[in-house]
């Protein structure tokens, strides 16, 4: 598990002074509803001045350290918004966060018939979902030989930050709708 690193200094660097003060209200007042975690993937709700709560993603590097920070509102300035900074300062601080095995433990032993199914199903049910596979599919297809014939020839390494970057387009896609 990859333990986060950063702090209120790193906060406060990422966003403006007043995102920062109006992120640490927030967390002060309790608006952070919920943390989730899969990975170095954390997930957030924030309650905001819409009736629905505002989606926050959080990546971590290998080291803890933030590496992409998203939030569902319409802040549209320089650097972290006051939800982005509440979930953070709540991290910081400690709170509790919902623990969640990893995609990769996830999957591990389901079958090819089960991973199809899952995909046909969450990819007929969320905005994106499936433009975000068939994304992937070209870069794997640009990046792996033709590899007909050998059907037990390694892949070569796929550049998975390619497919995040184009994961969180479609996630940022799908949170706007």
């Amino acid at each position: 598990m990859i333990i986060p690193s950063f702090t209120e200094v790193d906060i406060r660097a990422g966003a403006t002074s007043q995102s920062f003060s109006r992120g640490k209200d927030y967390y002060d007042n309790g608006a952070v509803l919920e943390i989730a975690r899969r990975g170095a993937l954390i997930t957030a709700e924030v309650e905001g001045s819409d009736y629905a709560p505002y989606a926050i993603t959080i990546q971590l590097d290998d080291a803890g350290a933030i590496d992409d920070a998203m939030c569902s509102c319409p802040y549209d300035y320089s650097g972290y918004c006051k939800h982005i900074v509440a979930v953070l300062l709540a991290l910081l601080h400690g709170d509790t966060v919902e623990e969640h095995a990893d995609l990769e433990t996830l999957i591990d032993g389901l079958t090819e018939a089960q991973l199809r199914q899952i995909i046909l199903t969450v990819g007929g049910e969320q905005a994106g979902f499936a433009d975000a596979i068939e994304r992937a599919i070209i870069l794997l297809r640009r990046t792996a030989p033709d590899v007909a014939g050998a059907p037990d020839a390694p892949l070569p390494p796929i550049d998975v930050a390619a497919i995040r970057r184009e994961l969180r387009r479609a996630l940022r896609s799908a949170a706007a709708t």
